[in-house]
């Protein structure tokens, strides 16, 4: 992750309101990112299609709680996005 990256995100994302949202990132990689997004969002929800990958961001983010890792394709995502994100009403657009 470049180091502009990481500014423009901490710039975009470091008020307290952030700390009230969950941010899905979809295709985790490594999980540098992800720790990342652990610093500035209440809740992380980390996809990645590859199982290595989403191991060795387990292995990176270990010491995070607010950070939920799993496959593309994992029932267990469907559950974290049922607990975590708002009604689908929340989406309509008015």
């Amino acid at each position: 992750m470049s180091s502009d990256f990481r500014r423009d995100l901490t710039a975009l994302f470091s008020g307290p309101e952030a700390k009230r949202l969950t941010v899905l990132e979809l295709g985790s990689y490594l999980g540098y990112c992800t720790r990342l997004l652990s610093d500035l969002f209440g809740q992380v929800i980390a996809v990645d299609v590859m199982p290595e990958f989403l191991q060795l961001n387990g292995q990176l983010n270990h010491d995070r709680n607010n950070i939920g890792i799993c496959g593309m394709w994992s029932p267990h995502l469907v559950f974290l996005l049922f607990l975590l994100l708002p009604p689908p009403s929340s989406f309509l657009l008015h």
